[in-house]
């Protein structure tokens, strides 16, 4: 008798695997944020900590350019190089000085011409012909200065001012103005105001006005022709 062959069992074949079962698959998603995190960490230490090759400049300590200052005779007050020696006008009476170079001749004229207390004179004879035509004078002069003790000496004009600002105002506004331009203006150690002449006004030049607490009113005219500014800068005014 023949013996009948017993049928063999055939193996299944598995699928391929084509994704991570779900829970290995979160725990490779943790390890890569977290080498991620690490190597974000490290370049960033790195970065800091990396050999600077940026260069500072240096910053050149300035040259301290500022001009020596010397005194002059002018005991009230200091003066630059360019008024060392020069002679110095005071005025005890109404309290204020000034300096000048010896190619000025200092002169004193009548107050009554000027309708001033006391009227003072600088000239430069090396100037004289130059300023003559251009005044149409022929004693014309590069500086003066008057001192009114009141406001009615200078109100020559009788304009009914009552106050240096309301002379200076009103003179302003006149058909033939006697002054324009005004502006504040601080006069050696004092404010005060400047104005130009008027367009008409005898010899052109500039003003300068200030009022002493004594009531007392200092007008300084620099002619137009002049060139005086340490002059003008050397006034010293009595507190």
């Amino acid at each position: 008798m023949s013996e009948t062959p017993t049928p063999t069992k055939s193996t299944p074949v598995q699928p391929p695997i084509t994704s991570l079962p779900p829970k290995l698959g979160r725990k490779w998603l943790w390890w890569t944020l977290a080498i991620v995190i690490v190597v974000v960490i490290g370049a960033e230490i790195w970065w800091m900590k990396r050999p600077s090759t940026i260069v500072t400049p240096e910053i050149a300590t300035p040259t301290n350019t500022t001009t020596p200052v010397t005194t002059n005779t002018n005991t009230t007050g200091t003066a630059t190089d360019s008024t060392a020696g020069w002679e110095t006008y005071t005025n005890t009476d109404y309290g204020f000085s000034f300096s000048y170079n010896n190619i000025y001749n200092l002169t004193t004229e009548s107050a009554d011409v000027w309708g001033s207390s006391l009227h003072l004179n600088l000239i430069n004879p090396e100037d004289r012909d130059a300023l003559a035509d251009a005044a149409g004078t022929d004693q014309p002069p590069n500086l003066t200065v008057d001192v009114y003790k009141n406001i009615k000496e200078l109100d020559s004009s009788n304009l009914g001012a009552t106050s240096l600002v309301d002379f200076l105002e009103k003179s302003s506004v006149l058909s033939d103005p006697k002054y324009i331009n005004i502006t504040p203006y601080t006069l050696g150690n004092q404010s005060g105001y400047s104005a130009d002449a008027g367009p008409n006004q005898f010899g052109g030049g500039k003003s300068y006005f200030v009022d002493l607490d004594n009531g007392i009113t200092i007008k300084v005219w620099e002619f137009s022709a002049g060139s005086i500014d340490d002059i003008i800068g050397s006034f010293v005014f009595s507190e």
